[in-house]
């Protein structure tokens, strides 16, 4: 399988991330490291048309990554600026340079994020929609008949940050069960791995959990 593509982060030791590029046949990879700063991500962009065909994208991999945002075409106001945006760039025209965010301010809210307060039954909310992607049979049969593998304990952690993330970001200093259901989806999508018979069946991911999402009790 050639994974040109194939790129991940991975925790170090000393607290830096670790981004590995591996090209080449599975009994003949050649790897090459890659140290990021703390406030560097990798990120991933998949074409809707191929992503049929992308090979790299195993579950375990994906699985990796924080998020997964499904990101539809711009509307028309945007592809208006889009437009501007490139004839300034090819005439070289100046643009406003957007604002750069000191790497001491984002240190700051992440440990701002960090700390916050989640109430025990917020923190149990999570617990219970992850267990009901492993053990969806409690939840309904339908639910059984279509999901094969449930979230990882990955999928348990990004889902309290972001939860927390998402908070901060709305200016509350608490996680409520809403900021854990607006981030429900983009954590969650890519890491459960739907049965044939739901994928025979036009189900996706995001009806899956959004059935969850309906009959786990929140806190």
């Amino acid at each position: 399988t050639n994974c040109a593509s194939d790129i991940w982060p991975r925790c170090c030791p000393s607290g830096r991330a670790e981004a590995q590029r591996s090209a080449g046949r599975p009994d003949q990879l050649e790897a090459a490291h890659h140290f990021l700063r703390q406030h560097e991500f990798v990120g991933r962009v998949l074409g809707e048309v191929f992503v049929t065909q992308d090979l790299c994208g195993r579950e375990a991999q994906l699985d990796r990554f924080l998020m997964h945002v499904a990101i539809g075409y711009p509307d028309a106001s945007a592809e208006r600026d889009i437009l501007k945006l490139v004839r300034s760039e090819a005439a070289n025209v100046a643009t406003e340079v957007p604002k750069e965010i000191p790497q001491d301010s984002l240190f700051e809210a992440r440990q701002e994020i960090l700390a916050m307060h989640m109430a025990p039954e917020v923190e149990e909310y999570i617990i219970q929609l992850i267990m009901a992607t492993r053990e969806p049979a409690q939840y309904g049969e339908d639910l059984a008949g279509w999901l094969e593998y449930g979230a990882s304990p990955r999928g348990t952690i990004s889902l309290d940050r972001c939860a927390r993330a998402h908070a901060w970001i709305q200016g509350r200093d608490f996680v409520s069960p809403d900021d854990v259901q607006d981030v429900l989806f983009d954590v969650l999508r890519h890491r459960i791995l739907l049965s044939f018979e739901a994928e025979a069946s036009g189900i996706t991911p995001d009806q899956v959990l959004e059935t969850i999402r309906q009959r786990v009790p929140s806190a």
